[in-house]
């Protein structure tokens, strides 16, 4: 038995794919962009189309800033697409668009279960945090001139061509504070220009300048994935807030005379800087990745496909499943066992924690066989397993 993340097995990818997690990780991911082109494939045209976009303008009540216009060398009035109560007037939407606006849709995954599978997806194979806006520009233009995001983004391609450029200058590694500004980031010359085509991913750094013209021959829809990483700066905060509830010393005041400047830091309490090195043990650095791991489940969607459907009967020679990404990442700790779905998180102890940590292992099985445990203890687990769809009857 040992302790931490236990491997879920192999997850599809349709983000990477053909691209291994293990060389993206490697050579890529915060260093430069990456072009994963398919010509004989498209796995992003069933999360969304013009014609769901259409739909989605024609049946829903829209309000800004779900649905934005944007559109390179225009300043377009929030007022010239909403009414008094910023809701969407659609109409008016689609003449922009066919003026050469850009249409975006903030935080699409909320308007398309296809979406938020795909964030439910990459959740459980990144282990991070995402969402998806979705870009639908005219054929010929641009919405954005060059900027850089504060987040690492997948441009996954859905229809149309889209050519992306790169500018020298941005900002290497920049935190959500800092935001592109044009008066202080200055766009230095051409670096690269990269095509895409539909079912094409292009990884994009953040503080990586870069901005997107579409083909002249049709509508570009893209699909923006954008990514949050846990930096390390999160993780040293969320270890001082450990170390605050353990130890009464970092809950002092600081010393007067070092606060009013009379001592400098130098003269903090030697008990002090001593307790800041001890932050950094193992135990305190596994706690606080806890905490983060555990506010990643519980801050996500809670999926509830299957949730309002009875309880299937069942019985020790049936057989089970896992079901694929309701899981979101799995942990032993000791003798318990932590499941982290999505809004919520289980914990298993003792031999309840052994059956289920080799159910995962081996994903489907008899329940029969779930070992160490008295058909009693298997019914139970088998209820609460499949009343929080992790499993399924097959």
């Amino acid at each position: 038995m040992r302790n931490g993340i236990t491997e879920l097995g192999a997850r599809t990818n349709s983000v990477l794919d053909p691209l291994s997690m293990e060389d993206f990780f490697s050579i890529y991911w915060e260093r430069s962009p990456v072009h994963i082109a398919r010509s004989d494939v498209n796995p992003f045209n069933a999360l969304i189309s013009i014609t769901a976009i259409e739909e989605l303008l024609s049946t829903n009540d829209l309000h800004f800033p779900t649905v934005q216009l944007t559109q390179t060398g225009q300043t377009i009035s929030v007022a010239e697409y909403t009414d008094e109560n910023s809701k969407i007037v659609a109409n008016r939407v689609a003449d922009r668009f066919q003026q050469g606006s850009t249409i975006v849709l903030s935080q699409a995954q909320n308007l398309r279960a296809e979406l938020m599978h795909l964030c439910r997806q990459v959740q459980v194979s990144f282990g991070m945090r995402c969402q998806t806006n979705v870009y639908l520009s005219p054929a010929g233009n641009q919405g954005f001139n060059p900027h850089f995001d504060t987040h690492d983004v997948f441009i996954l391609q859905v229809s149309g061509k889209k050519t992306f450029n790169f500018y020298s200058g941005g900002e290497h590694l920049p935190t959500s504070a800092d935001r592109f500004n044009s008066d202080v980031h200055k766009v230095g010359d051409k670096t690269e220009a990269i095509e895409l085509s539909a079912g094409d991913t292009l990884y994009i750094p953040r503080g990586m300048v870069h901005d997107a013209v579409a083909d002249d021959q049709e509508a570009s829809l893209h699909i923006t994935l954008g990514v949050y990483p846990i930096l390390i700066h999160e993780l040293l905060s969320e270890v001082l807030q450990v170390g605050v509830s353990r130890n009464i010393e970092l809950r002092k005041a600081l010393p007067q005379r070092v606060w009013r400047g009379q001592d400098d830091a130098g003269q903090l309490p030697e008990s002090l800087i001593d307790i800041t090195k001890e932050l950094l043990a193992v135990d305190i650095v596994d706690e606080a990745l806890g905490r983060l791991r555990d506010g990643l489940a519980l801050n996500a969607i809670p999926n509830l496909t299957g949730a309002l459907n009875s309880i299937a009967t069942f019985s020790d020679s049936d057989q089970i499943a896992v079901n694929e990404y309701f899981v979101v990442q799995a942990e032993r700790q000791s003798n318990v066992f932590l499941l982290r779905l999505h809004g919520s998180v289980l914990e298993f102890e003792d031999r309840f924690a052994d059956a289920v940590e080799w159910l995962l292992s081996n994903n489907s099985a008899k329940i029969s066989a779930l070992p160490n445990l008295d058909s009693a203890q298997r019914q139970a687990l088998v209820s609460k397993l499949m009343e929080s769809r992790v499993i399924r009857l097959l």
